[in-house]
């Protein structure tokens, strides 16, 4: 146990101090694998201690198996073999966490059946155009000439595009369905990072880190969805959630267009990325969620996996009449590490009060590519944004199965048109359960910088 407390309660606050001096990308390597190593020896030594069952409550197991998720989460486990033992660890510590079949209460759960329909969106996306759809799966060649190109008079910017039913066959278009089996899979004890709120940008957005199965009934994905507040919306957004879950990819098949090493715009700041696999995010959350205009820097490939969502895009020379909020970088991830560290020490100012305006002081610092303004809303848009962006910008319905490619740097706001319920047995219930989507990013730097090396 002492080796548990030395990790627990003075290595790791040493490593989340440093934590919260850098930016999450400029953190070092040193203090982050320092972070993993000292959850891995404490979770180790909770594996030996699990031989004497009175030295190791439920609750203290779980809160091993919190800390190697955060180990993830956090600090990213940095190294080759790092990750591979946080996921050893938690399978070990979670064999002792399992009910036993015969010790489990109640009937045998029947798998539920969604029932998904779309509804009107809440307004009309203020746009003219339609987003380009694709009778069939577009080639190499035809997908690039969808990319930006300094040839194309037409298209500088590229051109987004729709395939419909892209992923019908993906087994997560049915299994991601059943929050029971997400649970299942993933095994007591873990935990994620949540954001509360309607929208990032509203002055009560919020980041946390919850119970994966707590997180899921609250969303109103579980049988046992309970009593919930309707004025706190959580959601995960811009996850890694298979680093977490690796199991999940087994789910999807990661498109070709990621691997095709489309050019760098011309338009595009230079970037250094040694990163030369794809980034893979996940989105959950409740219905009504809407995602506020906003740019990324990379390819983006998005698959709607469950519900309907209403997208909004525009080209990037329509920045000057977005709105965009003050400059800055990498908050959120920031953020988050700050509230945990927060959750677990209760950092106040000298004075007593709550360090939590510096929190958003760093919140703020991520909404440089972020727009102000409300796409979807019933108010009167400014009149630049409509004489000059309205015009030209495009929208779409998404529904399950359908991707959606968008070149770097545009503009796009997203909202929810799903109305689900969940038909369990006998009974229909109308739940909160809206989508479940995966993101994946084509890098260009890397990719280029290896093909001219070769």
């Amino acid at each position: 146990m002492y080796v548990v407390e030395v990790c627990s309660s003075v290595i790791r606050p040493q490593c989340e101090e440093r934590f919260l001096i850098y930016r999450y990308t400029d953190v070092p390597v040193a203090w982050r694998a320092l972070h993993t190593d000292a959850i891995l020896i404490s979770s180790a030594a909770t594996v030996l201690l699990t031989q004497c069952e009175s030295a190791c409550t439920r609750r203290f197991l779980e809160a091993r198996v919190r800390d190697l998720d955060l180990a993830l989460i956090m600090s990213g486990t940095p190294g080759h073999e790092r990750e591979g033992w946080v996921h050893s660890l938690i399978a070990e510590l979670q064999q002792h966490l399992l009910i036993p079949d015969n010790q489990r209460h109640g009937k045998s759960r029947k798998y539920n059946t969604v029932v998904d329909s779309v509804r009107k969106p809440m307004f009309d996306a203020a746009a003219k155009q339609c987003i380009h759809e694709c009778e069939r799966l577009p080639s190499r060649s035809e997908f690039l000439s969808f990319c930006p190109s300094g040839k194309s008079t037409s298209y500088p910017y590229g051109h987004p595009f729709i395939v419909r039913g892209f992923a019908k066959d993906w087994p997560a278009i049915t299994r991601w369905r059943d929050g029971e089996d997400l649970c299942r899979r993933a095994g007591p004890g873990r935990v994620v990072p949540v954001e509360r709120g309607d929208k990032y940008t509203d002055s009560d957005w919020g980041q946390l880190i919850v119970p994966w199965r707590e997180f899921l009934r609250r969303i109103g994905w579980m049988d046992d969805c309970g009593d919930h507040s309707p004025n706190e919306r959580l959601y995960l957004a811009q996850h890694s959630l298979h680093t977490q879950f690796p199991w999940l990819l087994h789910d999807i098949l990661v498109p070709d267009y990621v691997y095709t090493c489309p050019p760098v715009p011309l338009y595009m700041p230079e970037r250094a990325s040694d990163d030369m696999d794809p980034i893979i995010s996940v989105w959950l959350g409740p219905e009504s969620t809407v995602s506020p205009a906003h740019t990324d820097p990379y390819y983006n490939c998005y698959v709607q996996v469950v519900g309907h969502k209403h997208v909004w895009v525009a080209p990037p020379n329509m920045t000057d009449e977005m709105q965009v909020y003050a400059a800055a970088s990498d908050g959120k991830k920031h953020v988050l590490m700050s509230k945990e560290r927060t959750q677990t020490t209760a950092t106040t100012s000298e004075d007593g009060e709550s360090t939590d305006s510096d929190d958003m002081d760093m919140f703020t610092q991520l909404m440089n590519n972020t727009s102000q303004v409300d796409v979807f809303s019933s108010t009167p848009l400014p009149t630049g944004f409509v004489q000059n962006v309205v015009p030209h910008a495009q929208h779409a319905e998404l529904h399950p199965g359908d991707m959606l490619f968008m070149p770097p740097l545009w503009w796009h706001a997203l909202q929810s048109t799903s109305k689900v319920r969940i038909v369990s047995g006998t009974t229909t219930e109308t739940n909160r359960i809206e989508f479940f989507r995966v993101i994946l990013v084509l890098k260009t730097h890397a990719c280029e910088r290896s093909m001219h090396s070769m």
